[in-house]
C-alpha cells in the first residue's frame, strides 16, 4: 500500500469493488507531547500542491479553531516574561530558586516596559505559562495523536 495514499480499509474496498477511493487533498495530523515543564502540540498538514493557498489556509484555521477553541492569546509583555523566566529555568535545572532576584533582573533590563513586583511578575508568568506551555490546562493530559482529513 506504500504506492497508494490509502488507508487499509480503503485498499480493501478497492480490491473488493474496483472503486478507486477518494483521496483528500489535505490531511492533518495532531500530536500532543507532554513533558514536565511544558507541553507541545504539533499540527502537521500534508497538502496536494495543486490546492490553492487560500483553501489550505482556511482548512488549517478551521482545524486550529476546532482543536483550540476560542483560545485567549498571551499579551506581548506576558510572553516576554514567560520567555525570560524559561531562559533562566534552564540555567538552574528547571526550577526558579529566587524569584526576587529574577524580578530585580527583569526590572533592571526591562523596567521601561513594566516595572514588576514579585507577585505580579509570578502572576503574569503563570498566565503566560498556561496559555503557551499548557494551553490553559493546569495539568497536562496524556499524550494524544489524532489523524484526520478535510
Amino acid at each position: 500500500m506504500a504506492e497508494y495514499p490509502w488507508e487499509q480499509a480503503q485498499a480493501v474496498w478497492f480490491v473488493l469493488t474496483g472503486t478507486i477511493p477518494r483521496v483528500a487533498p489535505i490531511e492533518f495530523r495532531l500530536e500532543r507531547q507532554d513533558r514536565r515543564h511544558y507541553s507541545r502540540t504539533l499540527l502537521t498538514a500534508v497538502v496536494e500542491p495543486w490546492l490553492p493557498r487560500d483553501v489550505a489556509g482556511y482548512a488549517y484555521s478551521v482545524v486550529q479553531r476546532h482543536y483550540l477553541g476560542r483560545q485567549r492569546q498571551p499579551g506581548a509583555v506576558n510572553a516576554e516574561v514567560f520567555e525570560f523566566v524559561v531562559d533562566r529555568m534552564s540555567d538552574c535545572g528547571g526550577e526558579i530558586q529566587d524569584w526576587d532576584e529574577l524580578v530585580a533582573e527583569w526590572n533592571k533590563l526591562n523596567g521601561s516596559k513594566r516595572k514588576y513586583t514579585r507577585w505580579r511578575f509570578k502572576r503574569d508568568f503563570e498566565r503566560a505559562r498556561k496559555l503557551i506551555a499548557f494551553f490553559g490546562r493546569e495539568v497536562p493530559p496524556q499524550p494524544d495523536i489524532k489523524r484526520f482529513s478535510i
